[in-house]
This record gives structure tokens, C-alpha cells and sequence, in this order.
């Protein structure tokens, strides 16, 4: 008796599994499919604007990722140096292509409580201004490259 309730209970519980699965869905495209391709957004600049200042004060870059490939890892980054001030920086690396935007991998370093915190993180880009980080002081993001 104790063997068939074993039996009646395993195959209860492999049934409510097989019966609690998601349908596959063929039109959902995974998360992580990243396509391997220049940019859709090629003309971009990095910024760190101290908006205390104005809004032409601070450093750009602006990178070309127009040669990018796959087996090449490119970084460009900003720095700030103002006299008596610890310095912000930022880099950006393209990644390839997502169906909504650019994948980028940016890292950001900033002055906080008398140490510097590092911040990295992978970022889809769509276009437009993005802002990445905001303090009393500066502003560090993505916008499309403005007049040299």
C-alpha cells in the first residue's frame, strides 16, 4: 500500500509539473541576443558636465565605434580635472547591438564621502540624452554628438 501512494504521489507531482509549464511562445525574443553589428547610433559623445559651471564645462568624448568588430575591444573615456577637486571619469565600451538599442558597457568613478566609487554596468542605448549619474555638482551621460 505504502509503495502504490509512493508511486500515486510521484506521478501527481511529475503530472502538476508537466501541466504547470509555459507554452513556448516562437514571437519572444530571449533577453541576452545580442547581434553582432556596428552601431545604430554611431554618432555618440560620453559627457561630464559640471552644471554648476554651465553647460559647456566639463569633458567629452566622442568615439568612433564605426570599425568595430567582435574580437576588438575598444574603450574610450572622460576625465575631469579641475584644480583642488578629485577627478570624475567614465569610459564606454560597445558591445554589439540589441533589437531596442545600442549595448554598451560604461564605467563611471566619482568622489563620494571623501573616496571614489566605481560603478559599471551594461546599458542599452536608444538614442537621445541619457543620463547616467547626477550629484550636487556634475552630470555624466550618452547624447547624440554635438557640434565640434
Amino acid at each position: 500500500m505504502r509503495h502504490l501512494s509512493l508511486i500515486f504521489t510521484v506521478g501527481l507531482t511529475c503530472a502538476f509539473l508537466v501541466a504547470c509549464k509555459p507554452a513556448p511562445q516562437s514571437n519572444v525574443v530571449p533577453a541576452q541576443v545580442i547581434e553582432v553589428a556596428t552601431p545604430l547610433h554611431p554618432g555618440i559623445e560620453l559627457y561630464i558636465n559640471n552644471y554648476v559651471l554651465g553647460p559647456n564645462q566639463g569633458s567629452t568624448t566622442q568615439p568612433d565605434f564605426s570599425r568595430w568588430s567582435p574580437d576588438v575591444k575598444t574603450k574610450f573615456s572622460a576625465t575631469t580635472s579641475e584644480e583642488g577637486k578629485p577627478p570624475y571619469s567614465a569610459s564606454i565600451e560597445y558591445l554589439g547591438r540589441k533589437p531596442d538599442g545600442d549595448l554598451y558597457n560604461v564605467t563611471i568613478s566619482f568622489p563620494i564621502a571623501g573616496t571614489t566609487k566605481t560603478l559599471s554596468r551594461e546599458l542599452v542605448y536608444p538614442g537621445g540624452d541619457v543620463e547616467l549619474l547626477r550629484d550636487t555638482e556634475y552630470r555624466i551621460g550618452i547624447r547624440p554628438k554635438t557640434a565640434e
